[in-house]
């Protein structure tokens, strides 16, 4: 029989120290994900995904991502959780009374349908006579008079930044 020796029994303490988070660490929380489709069963990227917990005061909005999943990890166990989805052109599709499993991804696919809207006439019309083609925006005209007239000490271009208010010297 083999005796343990001490080097032995510093290598046990030294695994059970740096395992010892791993062996006791607990989730408490759940995750969401999914993809949403179109009626063809192609990912919709940038679709609003609005999931809400009423009970728990929880609501997030999101976008989905290019291939049109998305993911929301550490939500609240239980439920139930309503999960909306809406699109352009799409009939908005809400999913209620969804429960979440302690430590799961708990996943949900949503194929959204196509909606038939017809716009009406749109019509344009007037100018404010606020706005117009000769306003560009915020503007300062300096001119060689008032170059001439402005005390400088080196002769800077941030001397002159000053009298523009949205300026800023490059030097701060």
């Amino acid at each position: 029989m083999k005796r343990w020796t001490n080097k032995s029994y510093l290598i046990c303490l030294f695994l059970f120290v740096l395992y010892s988070p791993v062996l006791f660490s607990q989730v408490t929380t759940a995750t969401l994900s999914g993809i949403v489709k179109d009626p063809n069963g192609a990912p919709l990227p940038f679709a609003t995904v609005t999931i809400e917990f009423a009970d728990a005061c929880f609501k997030q909005v999101m976008a989905t991502k290019g291939d049109g999943r998305f993911t929301v990890p550490n939500l609240r166990v239980g439920g139930p959780y309503t999960v909306t989805v809406s699109f352009i052109n799409y009939q908005q599709t809400i999913i209620d009374n969804v429960f979440l499993e302690l430590g799961q991804t708990n996943s949900i696919d949503i194929q959204l349908k196509a909606k038939a809207a017809e716009l009406d006439k749109v019509t344009v019309t007037g100018r404010s006579a606020i706005f117009d083609n000769k306003k560009t925006g915020a503007s300062t005209n300096i001119n060689r008079r008032l170059i001439q007239a402005l005390p400088t000490i080196s002769r800077s271009a941030d001397d002159y930044l000053r009298l523009t208010p949205s300026a800023a010297p490059l030097n701060e």
